[in-house]
């Protein structure tokens, strides 16, 4: 329903992501993570402020009250960065470094509904050119770690990169 809401006639093109800078996405989604290209993605995407269905629980709207969808909290790719300033100024601090962005923009929860992230509406197909680099925990057993070699290896043909973590 929430789909259908945001996304009239065409909810089911959408591909769903969270918004990134360090590569790494939601744990409680897999163990890997895409990066997408920018320039494959900009033209057809929008950002949420959270988790698309937990907002709609948590605000409480209705179906039938798509007329009244609160203004504020859904952006273009271009203001992104706006969105997220926004949505994170109250844990920014002048004195913080950089690299905790990362951090306060996707927060992990043991339960997926309790995962803090800036929700990406992709519309459209997501092809191997759209991808830029993949992210995979590290593999454990000798049958994974050949996998991840292998698919490393397919994946070059294409200029996607592979990182291990």
């Amino acid at each position: 329903m929430t789909d259908n809401m945001l996304f009239p006639n065409f909810h089911e093109s959408i591909r769903f992501a969270a918004l990134s800078l360090n590569r790494t996405g939601l744990k409680n989604y897999g163990e890997c993570s895409w990066t997408l290209r920018t320039e494959m993605i900009e033209h057809r995407t929008s950002v949420f402020e959270e988790n698309s269905v937990v907002f709609m629980i948590n605000t409480d709207i209705k179906i039938d009250d798509s007329d009244d969808f609160p203004k504020g909290h859904r952006a273009s790719w271009s203001n992104r960065g706006k969105l997220a300033a926004l949505k994170l100024v109250n844990r920014m601090q002048e004195s913080m470094p950089k690299e905790t962005y990362a951090e306060i923009l996707v927060v992990n929860a043991s339960k997926g509904e309790n995962d803090e992230f800036i929700e990406v509406h992709i519309w459209g197909p997501i092809s191997i050119r759209t991808i830029e680099n993949i992210t995979v925990k590290k593999p454990i057993k000798r049958t994974q770690k050949l996998f991840v070699n292998d698919l490393k290896n397919k994946l070059k043909r294409y200029g996607v990169g592979l990182k291990v973590i």
